[in-house]
């Protein structure tokens, strides 16, 4: 209970720490947000298309393989510990993964680390496998 109040403590300060700093907005920031001026959208052509067709599938490619690392990394260390493998150090270890993936690199590293912890955590809260 002490190590649950505690995890659950950190990722929760962790996670506010970072929001607070977020949650502050310049006034660049603000006119471009509530301003009057309008958006100017532009459309790309269909050779921008062709040239950019295909560029998500390796960012896609390296957070599967960041995830699937995870979860192999969470299995090993498992059975390193305990001489047994649980789907439930799997999935945190996938979940773990994920969030240090490339794609979740535009955030906020401290918050990352906040809803990684947490992720983590509810594998051990929940009432499934061993």
């Amino acid at each position: 209970m002490k190590k649950t109040v505690l995890a659950l403590g950190i990722a929760g300060t962790l996670t506010l720490s970072g929001l607070s700093q977020a949650g502050t907005l310049s006034n660049t920031d603000k006119d471009f947000l509530f301003g009057s001026q309008s958006v100017q959208a532009k459309t790309i052509s269909v050779e921008e298309m062709k040239d950019t067709n295909g560029e998500f599938l390796p960012i896609l490619g390296s957070v599967a393989l960041w995830t699937i690392g995870g979860a192999i990394l969470g299995g090993i260390l498992d059975y390193a510990y305990t001489g047994r493998v649980s789907w439930r150090s799997i999935g945190a270890g996938a979940t773990a993964g994920f969030y240090s993936s490339p794609i979740m690199r535009p955030i906020h590293p401290i918050i990352r680390f906040g809803m990684g912890m947490a992720g983590t955590k509810a594998w051990y809260n929940t009432r499934i496998g061993n």
